[in-house]
């Protein structure tokens, strides 16, 4: 952490910048800052454990590139996110996200992500996210987010996040999801998040960090 100092001028984590896997599975419509990097790790707890690291790199304005690698599956992914608007007025943030996942064993397969973004209220948003996966069994998948700080007005360093999802396979196979976490600011460049995900399957608790450098 000590040779991350000199950084936080210019280099800070924002825990109100949703990011999937920190720690549900929804994004919001913005990219992290032009010229920023990152790098997260997330650990999961349920049936099957497994450990998520990833770093992204801001390389344009509105854009950055993540690659990251998930030892449940030994999957490497690599993705493109692009903000296309900000939220101005009556109209939403959109982005868009194209991720490709390489499995040690198995096929290759690409998901494709679009993403608005929309003021709830005061401080709440709300997150819509549709997912098409190609691959030799796609599918389709809808995930319904929302976001909100908590603790206003002594505190704003803490983020609650919710989401609803649900997504058919090309075998018409169907399956639902639900998740509540948290997302908090330690410092100028660190965020630190916890999370439950259930569905019919399982449950499955999640933590990670953020650290911006």
């Amino acid at each position: 952490m000590l040779c991350l100092v000199p950084a936080v001028g210019w280099a800070q984590s924002d825990h109100t910048n949703v990011e999937s896997g920190h720690p549900l599975g929804f994004d919001d419509a913005y990219s992290i800052g032009y010229g920023a990097r990152s790098f997260g790790f997330s650990r999961s707890f349920g049936p099957e454990n497994d450990f998520h690291v990833g770093a992204t790199y801001g390389f344009a304005k509105n854009q950055d590139f993540t690659i990251g690698y998930d030892t449940n599956g030994q999957e490497l992914e690599v993705s493109y996110f692009r903000g296309l608007r900000r939220e101005i007025e009556d109209h939403s943030g959109l982005a868009y996200r194209v991720s490709a996942q390489v499995p040690r064993n198995g096929s290759a397969y690409l998901t494709v992500r679009g993403i608005a973004t929309k003021h709830l209220g005061q401080y709440g948003k709300l997150h819509l996210n549709v997912d098409l996966l190609l691959a030799s069994e796609g599918g389709i998948g809808i995930t319904l987010g929302y976001s909100s700080p908590i603790g206003i007005p002594r505190h704003f360093d803490t983020q609650f996040v919710a989401e609803v999802n649900g997504s058919v396979t090309a075998n018409q196979r169907s399956t639902a999801r639900f998740g509540v976490g948290l997302r908090h600011q330690v410092n100028p460049v660190t965020v630190a998040d916890i999370g439950i995900q259930v569905n019919a399957e399982e449950t499955r608790l999640k933590f990670g960090m953020s650290v911006a450098f």
